[in-house]
């Protein structure tokens, strides 16, 4: 199955998405579980410091490359613009 999708699965799909939209979605609506159980685990309180700060510093991560990449679109978008005058 898996050689048979990389051979030809993404233009199937693609196929079916155009062609049969409501075919596509349903095979979508099947993919997604019926019930899904979400539980609380403790959060934030049951964390200890290591695991806080580790959380902290990732989301600064995350935070600093979306930043990053907003301002090289902005750059990018300016430069068209530059060439374009």
């Amino acid at each position: 199955m898996h050689k048979a999708f990389l051979e030809g699965g993404a233009a199937a799909i693609n196929k079916v998405m155009r062609q049969q939209p409501a075919i596509f979605l349903k095979l979508l609506v099947l993919l997604v579980p019926r019930e899904l159980e979400v539980t609380h685990s403790g959060g934030v309180k049951a964390m200890s410091d290591e695991q806080i700060e580790a959380a902290i510093e990732a989301i600064q991560a995350m935070l600093a490359a979306r930043d990053a990449g907003a301002n090289a679109k902005v750059g990018y978008l300016e430069r068209s613009r530059e060439r374009t005058r």
